[in-house]
């Protein structure tokens, strides 16, 4: 998931992507993986939606793309086009 951004932004949009926001959204994703693992603890039962688990698993997906996003668009720059001669 935390690839997403990156490709939206990288292959659709001709950005290039900062190394940091690649470490920001992997480590987003890595969060949000220990978050649904520990749903039953009361640290994670505290940051999640009093829902179903698939429920509480879309609002974690919705998350980790959220911040992949940010972190990918304040990451970018254009990438300069060459001139064909």
């Amino acid at each position: 998931m935390f690839l997403t951004p990156i490709a939206v932004l990288g292959l659709f949009f001709g950005l290039r992507i900062a190394l940091w926001s690649y470490v920001v959204g992997f480590g987003a994703a890595m969060f949000g993986a220990i978050i649904y693992f520990a749903r039953a603890s009361v640290w994670a039962s505290q940051l999640l939606p009093d829902a179903r688990k698939y429920t509480q698993l879309l609002v974690i997906c919705i998350c980790v793309l959220g911040v992949g996003f940010v972190a990918a668009f304040l990451g970018a720059s254009r990438v300069a086009s060459k001139e064909k001669g």
